[in-house]
């Protein structure tokens, strides 16, 4: 097994010749100092970038006089190093190759740094959070190249033929029918008033999700863990109609043959289904949230609820909605970072009781909510003993807003389904 260090002389030379062959491509590679492992390379990165910018011809005049104007020249020795680098023909169209070579390395840099850190946190047994950031920091994508219009082509047929979603399945068939499901890789917003069943709502989508393979995480930072787990089982039985014929009547129900519930609750435990319930702090909840991305290629992310989370360096008058607004904006990035779709549940205020059709202006001390979101739902019943709810799209970035339809709530199974006209749900 090799130990040297992830580095490659011939792609920053090559690179650095494409550049100074056409420094108007130093814009658009998306390359920092940092991708040169070489210094002398990092200085002559540096002065073709500063150049560039005030339209300067690059030879080696010019960038020894940007490098001695640093006070980093180092005479004979830089000019041998410039007279090393222009050797060959430079190749500008193969810039973004290059780059993408040097990004991969530092990124492999990166790792190896992140590695040793999370090494000394074990055997020291310090904080993690470091080593995990710095994992995060290591895996960040940098766009190197712009994609073609050929290339944007192809990619479209593919999916077109493949006929990929841009969503995420649900198991409400009204919903799937209005917009297609939780909008992939995408922010969606779920805001109902406390107990209307939004926990519920977000489990049982999750559950379905993890049902069909999608790995799933659930962040809760109201209820525990085994509150949740206890509601997943009640769901499975009712979504998969029990082993053996047999369903689950009640999961609070003590007289439930245990036998039952062990089958279940084994069967959940197979599914690609995490619940964490140990975090309130934003840093914590974006950097382990990250890391769980990366790990288990997460599909989708539930947060129950935003208003649960808390920033310490967020202070003042307007701290809990600052705060909202800060989570909005943390997970819309992890969305698009890690390619994620994540669903966040919010209270309503108490101006959306007793409405069975919210608006967007019914969001609970934030507008961030509203501006990050790829969707936004609205859920509302008339009190908590009706068996009966609103499902209302306010947001969509597909299918049609301010539109909505009625589900039936499955009180003994904390479950959902299309809403029918069958007499005991009253209308």
């Amino acid at each position: 097994m090799t130990t040297e260090t992830p580095q490659s002389a011939e792609a920053e030379a090559a690179l650095l010749r494409a550049v100074i062959a056409d420094p108007g491509r130093i814009r658009v590679l998306g390359v920092d100092a940092e991708d040169f492992w070489r210094p002398s390379h990092r200085r002559i990165w540096e002065a073709c970038k500063a150049l560039s910018v005030d339209g300067v011809v690059l030879d080696q005049v010019t960038i020894q006089e940007q490098i001695e104007h640093s006070g980093e020249w180092n005479g004979a020795t830089e000019t041998a190093l410039y007279s090393r680098i222009t050797i060959g023909e430079p190749d500008p169209m193969a810039a973004e190759h290059y780059a993408a070579i040097l990004q991969k390395l530092t990124s492999d840099r990166k790792m190896l740094t992140a590695c040793d850190l999370m090494q000394v946190a074990i055997y020291e047994h310090e904080d993690r959070i470091d080593a995990t950031t710095a994992i995060q920091d290591a895996m960040q994508p940098k766009a190197a190249r712009v994609v073609t219009p050929k290339e944007r082509h192809q990619k479209y047929m593919v999916t077109y033929e493949e006929r990929t979603p841009p969503y995420l399945p649900v198991p409400i068939d009204k919903w799937a029918k209005q917009s297609g499901g939780i909008f992939a890789a995408g922010q969606t917003v779920v805001g109902a008033r406390p107990n209307v069943g939004k926990t519920a709502f977000a489990l049982y989508m999750a559950l379905h999700l993890a049902k069909l393979s999608y790995p799933v995480l659930i962040l809760s930072l109201e209820s525990s863990a085994q509150e949740l787990y206890s509601r997943l089982i009640a769901q499975a039985s009712f979504m998969e109609h029990g082993f053996d014929g047999h369903r689950l009547t009640d999961i609070r129900n003590r007289t439930v043959d245990p036998a039952h519930v062990r089958q279940w609750s084994k069967w959940i435990s197979k599914l690609p289904l995490w619940i964490e319930d140990r975090f309130t702090s934003l840093p914590r909840l974006d950097s382990f949230t990250r890391a769980m991305c990366y790990q288990h290629k997460l599909a989708a992310v539930f947060m129950d609820h935003v208003g649960k989370v808390s920033d310490r360096d967020i202070r003042g008058e307007s701290r809990e909605r600052q705060t909202i607004g800060a989570t909005s904006k943390a997970f819309y990035r992890i969305s698009k970072d890690c390619n994620v779709s994540t669903v966040l549940l919010a209270h309503l205020n108490r101006q959306a009781e007793g409405q069975m059709m919210p608006t967007l202006a019914h969001l609970r001390m934030s507008g961030d909510l509203e501006n990050d979101a790829d969707e936004v739902i609205m859920l509302s019943r008339k009190d908590k003993s009706t068996n009966w709810g609103q499902f209302t799209l306010r947001k969509a970035r597909e299918g049609r807003a301010d539109e909505g339809f009625k589900y039936a709530f499955i009180q003994d199974y904390v479950s959902f389904q299309n809403h029918s006209n069958q007499e005991d749900f009253d209308d």
